[in-house]
């Protein structure tokens, strides 16, 4: 009778849950809480980029009005194994809920933070300055790989801002074929990419099709950086 007195007793209940069941549910959140990195890769990258380019992820990320190039770039980096860096580290990057919105780093929404973050931090490296007229035979070709990312600096859509400035942010896709809706020319052949502030879904790499004023401008630039996605090593 003891013994069953015990059993029901509310101590004896916190030490069944203490040591049997809490190693348990300790176990299954490990388990769920596991960073991406241990799984996922450039690919896994690219196709969060393809599936929210047209539509945010509002309902697990903020979406930035007017200014969300970086900040949906960034979500496709986490997506791809980049871990969040928490505050307080030089090279923090991170983006979590904090009632009643979001609390995040520059460097998730900012694009030349986020350069800066990605090169201190190790996780992508300096490929080069492409031309945004360049062409390679027909096709507009880049330097870039699947789930590398492309900064741009247009002066002609914004006010000059030093040398630090860079005004919007994609992702390499694919090399894939294009069509320009009312063009005699019907298609343009090149790499493309996704990015948001306009979302767009698959576009030609120097923005050409979709704002010609951004490359026809004087000192238009945009430079390439190689992402190191936990996947590749």
């Amino acid at each position: 009778r003891q013994v069953s007195e015990l059993r029901r007793s509310p101590e004896y209940t916190v030490r069944v849950f203490s040591r049997r069941l809490l190693p348990a549910v300790a176990a299954l959140c490990a388990v769920l809480m596991l960073p991406y990195s241990t799984l996922a890769h450039r690919e896994h990258a690219t196709a969060y980029s393809d599936k929210y380019a047209d539509d945010p992820n509002s309902g697990c990320w903020p979406v930035f009005a007017g200014a969300d190039c970086t900040n949906f770039q960034s979500q496709a980096l986490y997506a791809g194994g980049l871990n969040m860096i928490p505050n307080g580290n030089t090279a923090e990057w991170y983006c979590v809920p904090w009632w009643p919105s979001y609390n995040n780093s520059n460097s998730w929404s900012v694009t030349y933070d986020l350069i800066n973050h990605l090169v201190v931090s190790g996780r992508a490296s300096y490929i080069g300055n492409e031309d945004p007229r360049k062409r390679s035979g027909t096709a507009y070709r880049n330097r870039a790989n699947r789930g590398d990312l492309l900064f741009y600096d247009l002066p002609s859509v914004y006010p000059p801002d030093g040398p630090q400035s860079r005004d919007h942010a994609s992702m390499e896709i694919v090399f894939d074929r294009y069509h320009l809706e009312n063009s005699a020319n019907n298609y343009l052949y090149g790499d493309v990419v996704n990015y948001h502030t306009i979302n767009t879904k698959h576009a030609i790499w120097n923005l050409y099709h979709a704002h010609p004023y951004c490359v026809t401008g004087p000192n238009v630039s945009i430079v390439l950086y190689r992402l190191h996605y936990p996947g590749d090593h």
